[in-house]
């Protein structure tokens, strides 16, 4: 074979291969459909800030002052996770928070005059089974000298769990809505061709019931962790 011929072979080969391969991808049909699952489960987890703030017109005196506070804070605290250990967690405590600013008296066409300064120190707290244990912990740092209480934040300690169940309702969602189109369009619906999921978040905790323990006099709500995830599924139609 001289290479002029194989060269039409070749391009003949191909030819038919490309008219081949078009007339395989005309013939198939599908579906696409987007959909979003959700799932809920009860917060487990907890966390808040807890402040302290004290003024001095020295700063030593100050930070002695707020020092002394949230030790009084930490001790309070661990005495709770010691009397109720379901609550408590690695770690539990952490610093997270140190400020020292100025004070001034400021009158009318006068420059403003140092009197002192204030001193604001922050605790994070974590806990478990906020249900029981949140208002038990607000109510010992407050107990304990705590001035301020700030970013109550629930959630999941195990997450993936809750977004594998919405993951599994995005699917399932998803090929029922392929089912009724391929139905309105005549055909039956075939195996699934492509899945991608396209976004997953969790939403804002829903409020599920107001609590408040024996031992506690904070009320607080146990809120529902919701779970969203989005997949996008191809479907052959047959």
């Amino acid at each position: 074979m001289t290479p002029s011929q194989f060269t039409r072979v070749l391009t003949l080969s191909f030819a038919c291969w490309s008219v081949g391969a078009a007339a395989q991808s005309a013939a198939l049909k599908t579906v696409e459909v987007v959909a979003t699952g959700t799932a809920s489960a009860a917060a487990d987890t907890a966390s808040f800030s807890v402040g302290v703030s004290a003024a001095s017109a020295r700063a030593t005196t100050a930070v002695e002052e707020a020092n002394t506070t949230l030790t009084a804070i930490i001790d309070a605290l661990k005495s709770q996770m010691s009397k109720s250990p379901n609550c408590a967690v690695p770690n539990a405590l952490e610093t997270s928070g140190f400020r020292v600013q100025p004070r001034y008296e400021r009158k009318r066409d006068q420059p403003p005059q140092l009197t002192g300064y204030e001193v604001q120190r922050t605790l994070t707290v974590s806990i478990n089974n906020p249900a029981n244990c949140l208002g038990l912990f607000l109510d010992s740092a407050l107990n304990a000298g705590a001035t301020q209480i700030n970013s109550v934040q629930r959630g999941l300690s195990d997450p993936q769990a809750v977004q594998d169940v919405a993951r599994t309702n995005a699917f399932t969602q998803a090929k029922r809505r392929a089912e009724q189109l391929a139905k309105l369009a005549g055909a039956t619906l075939g195996e699934a061709l492509e899945v991608e999921e396209l976004s997953s978040r969790h939403g804002s905790p829903r409020p599920l019931a107001m609590t408040a323990t024996a031992r506690s006099s904070i009320p607080t709500e146990e809120g529902l962790e919701d779970v969203n995830v989005t997949v996008r599924a191809k479907f052959r139609l047959k």
